[in-house]
């Protein structure tokens, strides 16, 4: 049995594709929204976004977002929550409502910062 001399090209293939193949393993999935450092802090987009609401709460003007997060394989086992936001009168409410809704229609990530179930700070967060 003779052997057929391997290209230098065939193995570097061989090689990239290993490369390729290990970088998207599913075993160790990158987690999504992704974690960050401060526990506190959330990241969502508009996928987890189905709601944005504004309503009066305890004689203030909040905006509510209706977020949910669950498994991926199954929308019907997801766990919905609401996280509200205290603005300061009903026009900055809306304008404000207005610009979350533009954010994440456009694709880019919201940073949350929560304490609770209330936003303390929000963060337009753009491309990477």
């Amino acid at each position: 049995m003779q052997l057929l001399p391997i290209k230098a090209s065939t193995v570097v293939v061989f090689f990239l594709s290993g490369l390729l193949l290990s970088a998207f393993d599913s075993a160790n999935p990158a987690p999504y929204p992704p974690v960050l450092s401060e526990q506190k802090l959330r990241i969502t987009n508009r996928r987890f976004v189905s709601h944005i609401l504004f309503e009066v709460i305890g004689n203030q003007n909040a905006i509510t977002i209706l977020l949910s997060h669950g498994p991926n394989y199954n929308a019907f086992k997801d766990v919905p929550h609401s996280i509200h936001f205290f603005c300061g009168n009903s026009t900055q409410c809306l304008q404000l409502s207005h610009r979350i809704d533009r954010h994440l229609r456009s694709g880019y990530n919201l940073g949350l910062k929560l304490q609770g179930s209330r936003i303390t700070r929000l963060e337009f967060l753009g491309p990477p």
